[in-house]
């Protein structure tokens, strides 16, 4: 009786490509430096974290009302930005997080950058779209940090951001006044879910040139550039990405000064 033997089944040898070898920029590799070089190179990366640091420490304080405040008068801020300049009002988008957990923090948003933005990754959101202004804000204001922790002065100079929801109401009031240089507006903020910079204005009349020189370096706009300086990528990667624990803490101060003259309107 024959027997049907199978046959073994040869093995089928798979081609595979050989993927290269990567190759590892010579900039990263300290045995390409003299140790003048990569002393050099340190310190170059060094005082760059610094000025970064620097920069995004001294973040003025944004104005911020709380629910209610004021009650039907709610609260008076003089808006002082010259808006006949280029580029003014001041637009960008912003990341905010950590207001929950009590550790609130901002950082510019860099969507628009060819590399992407690293906190849009982090977030797994966009910035959320802005208008900053500059307003005088004329409730009393006491520090609570820095060195001048304790004192007291009645007027201050904040950003005052308008979120998405709230532009078209100041556009509708720049389209009427043709400025915001001295407006002054009653804001109202109705519940907690509303924008920090209220949820309604209410227009009040415009001050002269005059009467906001009385305020001195208080009417004077912010630079927004040095009030929300912008990283590149990379140096966003690096403080966020790298250690999303701590990564990011931001301190703040505000633009507070003196007025010229005490019979001022506000």
């Amino acid at each position: 009786m024959a027997i049907n033997v199978k046959p073994i089944p040869r093995k089928v040898q798979v081609p595979t490509t050989k993927k290269p070898a990567v190759q590892i920029p010579a900039q990263s590799s300290a045995s390409n430096y003299s140790a003048a070089d990569g002393f050099a190179r340190a310190r170059a990366i060094n005082e760059k974290r610094q000025r970064d640091f620097e920069a995004r420490k001294f973040r003025p304080i944004e104005f911020n009302a709380k629910v209610g405040e004021g009650g039907i008068n709610g609260v008076t801020v003089i808006l002082t930005d010259n808006t006949r300049a280029p580029n003014l009002p001041y637009f960008h988008y912003c990341h905010r997080w950590g207001f929950e957990q009590g550790n609130p923090q901002t950082e510019v948003c860099i969507q628009d950058d060819p590399e992407g933005c690293p906190l849009c990754r982090k977030l797994n959101r966009k910035g959320s779209y802005e208008m900053v202004l500059t307003c005088i804000d004329t409730r009393p204001f006491t520090y609570k940090a820095g060195p001048n922790m304790g004192k007291t002065v009645q007027r201050s100079t904040k950003p005052y951001v308008v979120k998405t929801s709230m532009i078209p109401q100041f556009e509708r009031l720049y389209r009427a006044h043709k400025t915001f240089r001295g407006m002054v507006l009653k804001v109202f903020r109705d519940n907690q879910k509303s924008p920090s910079s209220g949820s309604s204005v209410e227009f009040v009349r415009m001050l002269s040139e005059a009467e906001l020189g009385k305020y001195g370096d208080l009417a004077k706009p912010l630079d927004y550039k040095k009030a929300y300086p912008r990283m590149d990528a990379a140096t966003m990667a690096r403080t966020y990405e790298a250690d999303t624990g701590e990564g990011g803490t931001l301190g703040s101060a505000d633009f507070a000064s003196g007025a010229k003259n005490d019979a001022l309107p506000f």
